[in-house]
């Protein structure tokens, strides 16, 4: 956009945002809700207008912006605010999980490829397709150096672990590296406990996580889920195994617990202040 009136970029930028938002956008601290309701007055009045016939239906227009099948997922009962309820709590959850599944992810990738390299002594093993590696991961490898070819990105061992799937760094705590193990577990989770600290162990404990993981990052339904609670705690104790300052940084952050124990009625609170 030219800038017509010769002011910098960012007081352009901001002129912009108060035309639009009422106030500066760097200094709006007021909820997106309430911003858009002061941008679009037309659709705000028709949406709160007291002749039903004429009020905007916010239920329907929302069940057929998500699917009306998607949408059903999350209506259990009679109750008419209740699927808009458990859906804003679903993504509320599913965005308070983020940090762990990040923190894990990340620490873990990073612990086993270190280790495996040092046991190895080869620390580019991914670059090299070290024998050890099975015939089924090997097509991950070539598909992560695809996609960085692809964003004009250095094939290196760094860019290698970063690109890779958590699916396929939890592949290497399969029963077929069963013989591999040895050579790396105690390195990378140090303080896993000496007397559970078994490939099946650690095994039976990631798969569920990163399931979870997979529901929550590709926005299915999570909500109602039973073991919500144990693969959280269970993705914290295997970051306590793998770092101490890793898990002491998570928890200044992590939002998930304050959560998962509000359950879903502050939901259905924002749920009765949306619907007319």
């Amino acid at each position: 956009m030219k800038n017509k009136s010769n002011k910098p970029d960012k007081e352009a930028f901001d002129e912009l945002a108060t035309r639009a938002f009422g106030q500066k956008k760097t200094g709006d601290s007021s909820p997106p809700l309430a911003q858009w309701e002061r941008s679009c007055p037309r659709t705000v009045e028709k949406l709160y207008m007291s002749d039903p016939s004429e009020q905007f239906s916010f239920l329907s227009e929302f069940s057929l912006s998500v699917s009306a099948q998607r949408f059903a997922a999350f209506q259990k009962t009679e109750e008419s605010l209740e699927g808009l309820a458990n859906y804003l709590w679903n993504i509320a959850l599913c965005e308070a999980l983020y940090p762990v599944f990040h923190t894990l992810e990340v620490g873990l990738r990073n612990a086993i490829h270190r280790e495996i390299g040092a046991s190895i002594g080869e620390p580019e093993w991914l670059l090299k397709r070290h024998g050890f590696l099975k015939e089924k991961e090997i097509p991950s490898i070539f598909s992560a150096e695809k996609s960085l070819q692809k964003h004009g990105k250095p094939v290196d061992e760094p860019r290698l672990v970063a690109e890779l799937s958590f699916g396929f760094w939890t592949s290497l705590v399969d029963s077929r590296y069963d013989q591999l193990w040895p050579k790396f577990g105690d390195r990378a989770l140090p303080h896993m406990p000496r007397n559970i600290r078994t490939r099946k162990k650690l095994s039976a404990m990631i798969h569920p996580i990163r399931k979870l993981r997979n529901l929550a990052f590709h926005h299915h339904a999570i909500w109602d889920r039973t073991d919500l609670w144990s693969t959280y705690t269970a993705a914290n104790t295997i970051i306590g195994w793998i770092s101490t300052p890793l898990l002491l940084s998570l928890a200044r952050i992590d939002r998930f617990p304050s959560v998962f124990d509000a359950g879903v009625k502050p939901y259905f609170n924002h749920a009765k202040n949306l619907v007319p």
